[in-house]
């Protein structure tokens, strides 16, 4: 396990898709303004979330942590499902198709590390 939470890739990566949630919270219009707060929340709670866990000295708090980060994953990908449907965002824009390739990448990469961390605790992985 790596000594800094900045080592895992997983958490440069959602560092990624939280300044791509600011870059595309910021391009909202102010009528806008509760949905990009959302979004921005979201996205940067992904890398806090990981960060704390791994600071964390209990094993099941890093569990909680990690599967919380996993949450706001999913809380990314409805707010931009809620952001095209409304017309705050289109599907075909560079940033929200990256977005949403760093979203599936970082759920992939997320429920891999709690596979890893419940193996370790002696628990089986949920199926």
């Amino acid at each position: 396990m790596p000594s800094h939470y900045r080592d895992l890739f997983v958490w440069r990566k959602a560092m990624d898709l939280a300044r791509l949630g600011y870059q595309l919270a910021d391009r909202m219009s102010p009528l806008d303004h509760p949905l990009a707060d959302d979004l921005r929340d979201a996205a940067v709670g992904i890398p806090i979330r990981i960060a704390a866990g791994h600071w964390s000295d209990q094993l099941r708090r890093y569990l909680r942590s990690i599967d919380a980060a996993t949450a706001k994953v999913a809380r990314v990908e409805c707010l931009l499902d809620v952001g095209e449907a409304l017309g705050m965002l289109t599907p075909e824009d560079p940033d929200v198709v990256k977005a949403r390739e760093l979203c599936a990448e970082i759920a992939r990469m997320l429920s891999v590390l709690l596979t890893t961390l419940r193996i370790r605790d002696g628990d089986r992985p949920v199926e």
